[in-house]
């Protein structure tokens, strides 16, 4: 009833030069809804951006190779088609870090052998 009254007070306040009837009509109808109060939790939103650094000049799959030998990965591991959260985390991972590198999605997607709407998703997606 507490939170009636208040929107009420509102109301009579927005309204001035309505009469009594239509106040009391308009709170009967308010009584029939219900005015519930919820709690909502928020959450705290996190958003990561990547700086791509300027083209490097050796070749996407040099890079990509010392990438791989760094990480103890494989080519084979890297590009393999299938859905497995572990593949798709590497994916991604080595997207950001050749895109972070200065690499373009088209250079990305053709050394993935992926479409570069993928690699565009997959630099987007925060980890």
């Amino acid at each position: 009833m507490d939170r009636l009254n208040q929107v009420m007070n509102h109301v009579k306040q927005m309204w001035v030069g309505c009469s009594p009837n239509v106040y009391k009509e308009l709170e009967d109808r308010l009584k029939t809804i219900g005015l519930d109060t919820q709690q909502v939790k928020i959450i705290e939103v996190k958003r990561e951006i990547y700086v791509q650094k300027k083209p490097l000049r050796i070749s996407i799959k040099w890079w990509a190779m010392d990438w791989l030998n760094d990480n103890n990965l494989s080519y084979e591991q890297l590009a393999e088609k299938t859905k497995k959260a572990e593949v798709v985390k590497i994916r991604r991972w080595f997207c950001i870090e050749a895109f972070k590198q200065g690499y373009t999605v088209t250079a990305i997607a053709k050394y993935l052998d992926l479409k570069a709407g993928s690699v565009l998703n997959a630099i987007k997606r925060i980890i």
